[in-house]
């Protein structure tokens, strides 16, 4: 019986008065033994890690990801989530560059930042527009929801792609 476990890291780039935030989800479904067979157990989403990088030129935000993608703790099972939308396109070409590899989202709409992530998360507010359209804002004194957002990326990733954990027959990158 093989299992799976995760690393996820979404990560939502500043603009002019934001921070940079990153947030890792550890997503795993280990075998268990059950009172006749060892089975799979529950699949677990927990929020692992989550920080704010102070602001700095685009070029060295993605030396300090590169860095964070190949920190030995995650690096073999692990897959990025960045926000595309305005100046996260050029950041992923930045990326590119530094042969990063991460899966680009486009937003249309117990670890130490526990509570900041709790307050962000409370912070939501939606809306709906004459358009019809919802909109859901967010924010604290000390940000705009960057971790808040940067973990609902990283969720996003481990429901909305194939990241190479498979349970099946084929072999799983990061399984035991």
């Amino acid at each position: 019986m093989t299992g799976y476990r995760r690393f996820l890291v979404g990560l939502d780039i500043a603009q002019s008065i934001d921070a940079n935030a990153f947030a890792i989800i550890l997503d795993e479904r280990v075998p268990q033994w059950t009172k006749y067979a060892q089975e799979l157990g529950p699949r677990r989403r927990v929020v692992v890690r989550a920080e704010r990088i102070s602001q700095m030129s685009y070029v060295e935000l993605a030396k300090v990801v590169r860095n964070l993608m190949l920190d030995k703790s995650i690096a073999r099972n692990s897959y990025l989530v960045v926000d595309a939308s305005g100046v996260g396109r050029a950041f992923c070409d930045l990326l590119n560059t530094r042969s990063v590899q991460h899966t680009r989202m486009q937003i249309v709409g117990d670890f130490p930042m526990r509570n900041e992530l709790q307050h962000e998360l409370e912070s939501f507010e939606a809306s709906i527009g004459t358009p019809g359209r919802m909109r859901i804002e967010g924010g604290t004194k000390a940000g705009h929801a960057d971790i808040a957002m940067a973990a609902a990326m990283a969720l996003w990733l481990s429901d909305h792609r194939t990241v190479g954990a498979h349970v099946g027959t084929s072999q799983l990158k990061g399984y035991w």
